[in-house]
Order: C-alpha cells, then structure tokens, then sequence
C-alpha cells in the first residue's frame, strides 16, 4: 500500500511540475495546506477517496486516472483489454473474503481443474491476454463453489 501512495505522490508531484505550479498554488486550490501536498507527494498521505483523487486531478487538469495511473477507458479499444481484464483480476482478489456474487450454480472442482489445466497451457504458450479474459471468472467461480462446499 506505501509503494501505491508513493506512486500516486510522484504521478501529482510530476503533473505538477509539467503545469510549473509551485506546491503552494495547487494547495490552495485544494483548500489544504502545502505541507499536505508534500507529504501526497511524499507517499505520506493515503488518498484514499474519489473526491480527493477527482479534486486532485482537477486542480492539477489532468484525468484522475493518471494519477492512478489507469490510463485507459474500458472497452474503448481491444488494445487496452489486457489492463481491462487485470483489473477484475485484481477486484477478485481483493474480495477474497466476501460472499461472491456468481449466477447460477459453480461447475464441479474437477470442471474448474480442467480449467486451470488450460490456463497452464496458455501460459506455456505466453497467451496473456487469453488468460486475463478467463481467470477473473474462474477466480468469481471457484470463491462460489468454496462458498457451496
């Protein structure tokens, strides 16, 4: 979590200093203090809110998802479906311990086996992308059929 803090505080800090804006301005205008903005900068402070994230980006004209460094809008392009996929990948895993919401009834253990027998074989054949459309349903899948068990 340091290292992504620490990120989005270079993203600003960089983005601020392509504007030319001392650190003073862009803490006026977000209504906070510039030792604030040193310690965004600084991976000190967690922005851990939309608002902020959007205020941010805003003040320093920019989209907040190159603050996040997302710089990408899903389904816009097939080129972009690999960070797309990453994505739900990461969701997945980041609701390990939730109740998954899966439609429907999960396949057998020894369906989802064969499933990830394939996905061994994608990656010995380097076809990332065709894993990163399936594991994030897999991931949803096998968190229900643990769920049932």
């Amino acid at each position: 979590m340091l290292e992504e803090r620490e990120a989005i505080g270079k993203r600003v800090k960089r983005q601020r200093l392509r504007l030319g804006m001392p650190q003073a301005d862009l803490a006026a205008a977000m209504g906070r203090t510039q030792g604030w903005v040193s310690k965004v900068e600084n991976g000190r402070v967690e922005l851990d809110r939309a608002s902020i994230i959007n205020q941010l980006a805003a003040a320093l004209h920019c989209h907040p998802n190159d603050l996040i460094e997302r710089p990408y809008v899903a389904g816009k392009s097939s080129e972009n479906q690999w960070q797309v996929s990453a994505s739900g990948i990461l969701r997945e895993l980041r609701r390990y311990d939730l109740t998954p919401v899966f439609d429907g009834a999960p396949r057998p253990s020894a369906e989802l086996w064969r499933d990830t027998l394939r996905l061994h074989r994608l990656r010995d054949t380097a076809s990332n992308v065709a894993i990163l459309r399936v594991l994030p349903d897999m991931l949803r899948e096998a968190r229900a059929l643990a769920e049932v068990s």
